[in-house]
């Protein structure tokens, strides 16, 4: 696999999300380079699957941000937890375990890459992300740690230079005493007679020691100039630490009045927004609207708000001023809508209420017309209870004639049937008249008695 093939990493980084989250869930891919990096490819996903229920056995496409990993976690073993009913369960970091299960298996088998190593479990408790002065303290101690080492190298050349000195000045100690034994050697030639020994003895001597003299010269001059040189290159880098060490004082300086300056902004912010929202719930505030320029906001304060009190409650808003406009803003028209809504619901309730004071209006209606006829009805009764009595009457005085006729009844009855009797009494016309008026008056009590169970119920 080349690393330089950009195409061909793009492609693999596509295929390692089919593989993981399905073949229809990248909607996007792009590969980015930066000044630390060769390459970043960011692919954009969205986890689909087919859902098949009852409602729709042919299954149908849905989103899940968990599925697969839980599904990858199964296929690689990684679930650690257990569900109520005893079935493995898989944990977020079971699934980001077996995330990386799948990515070293397409590297090492799919890819075909060398020196491929799984990673190894955390030993340490806690985040591995760093904060901006975590960073920085790092930076600093690394370039600490860096100074020190370039000290401890320029040590052990300056130690290295001094005993190349001491070698050389051991050199230059011989050949001087070299020299000094030139004037013995020349005596004992001379005691001896050995001129022409002592003349050739001297002029080597002398050749070894102009030479040893010239050595211990260019070694002595060498020194001197690494010497100079160590000087010079340890003067730069002490001037280029304290230079980069008085560069990030003035950048920890200016890190610390930005993020005191940002801290005292932020804290004037959250007094204002405090400010702000105690007046927008007080109603010191009504509401905020565009101002003139593109970037100025304007504020509604209450009708009866004072003068002091406006300017003062300005100043103190005056950080968050468009922000708190346009969330006043947004709350006017909240609540305008709410009132809407609500005015709405008054006047649906209204339409209902005048559509059951009709239906009352009716109800009071029809038992208005039920009030007439039982009135009437009660004047029909009352009619027929007169009738009644007039034609009881008659009964009375053929009661006083069946009375004064009893014996010749009785005569009667001894000679023919009773039923010729009885049949004979009923045809009698006052018996017939008040037959019919107890009859009439039964009638008109159950449509009464009717009318009142009707009354009762629906009331």
């Amino acid at each position: 696999m080349d690393l330089k093939d950009e195409a061909g990493l793009l492609r693999h980084a596509l295929q390692i999300s089919q593989r993981i989250w399905g073949e229809n869930c990248v909607m996007a891919a792009r590969y980015d380079r930066d000044e630390r990096s060769q390459g970043v490819a960011d692919i954009f996903v969205v986890p689909k699957y087919l859902k098949i229920t009852k409602a729709n056995p042919a299954g149908k496409p849905a989103v899940a941000m968990t599925k697969h990993g839980k599904d990858l976690a199964q296929k690689w073993k990684r679930a650690t937890g257990k569900g109520k009913k005893g079935q493995p369960q898989s944990a977020p970091w079971d699934i980001g375990r077996a995330l990386q299960d799948e990515l070293y298996d397409y590297l090492e088998n799919v890819m075909m890459l060398d020196g491929v190593q799984r990673g190894e479990m955390k030993q340490v408790i806690g985040p591995d992300r760093k904060g901006p002065e975590e960073l920085r303290d790092a930076e600093f101690a690394e370039r600490t740690k860096r100074l020190h080492d370039r000290e401890r190298e320029q040590a052990i050349r300056e130690s290295e230079l001094e005993k190349k000195r001491a070698d050389a000045e051991k050199l230059h100690n011989a050949a001087v005493l070299a020299l000094q034994k030139i004037p013995e050697l020349k005596d004992e030639a001379e005691t001896r007679g050995y001129e022409e020994g002592f003349a050739s003895g001297k002029a080597d001597a002398e050749a070894s020691c102009a030479k040893q003299l010239k050595a211990d010269r260019e070694a002595l001059e060498q020194e001197a100039e690494l010497r100079k040189r160590a000087i010079e290159q340890m003067q730069e880098m002490q001037e280029r630490q304290r230079s980069d060490l008085a560069l990030n004082i003035e950048r920890a300086k200016a890190d610390r009045k930005k993020a005191e300056a940002d801290q005292a902004e932020a804290r004037r912010e959250r007094q204002a927004v405090k400010a702000g929202i105690e007046a927008l719930s007080d109603g010191d505030i009504v509401g905020g609207r565009p101002g003139a320029g593109p970037d100025e906001r304007r504020m509604v304060f209450r009708a009866g708000l004072d003068r002091v009190e406006r300017q003062s409650l300005a100043r103190a808003i005056a950080p968050v001023w468009n922000w708190l406009s346009e969330q006043a803003e947004r709350l006017a028209l909240v609540v305008m809508k709410r009132f809407e809504e609500r005015a709405k619901k008054l006047e649906s309730k209204e339409a209902d209420l005048q559509v059951k004071t009709a239906r009352v209006d009716a109800r009071y209606q029809q038992l208005d017309q039920k009030e007439a006829r039982l009135n009437a009805l009660m004047e029909q009764t009352r009619s027929a209870a007169g009738a009644f009595k007039s034609a009881i009457e008659p009964l009375s005085s053929w009661n006083a004639k069946f009375d004064a006729g009893s014996r010749m009844i009785k005569q009667v009855m001894a000679i023919g049937p009773r039923n010729e009797i009885v049949s004979e009494a009923l045809s009698d016309p006052h018996v017939k008249r008040a037959t019919r008026a107890e009859e009439e008056f039964d009638s008109l009590a159950a449509s009464f008695a009717a009318i009142q169970r009707e009354s009762k119920g629906r009331g």
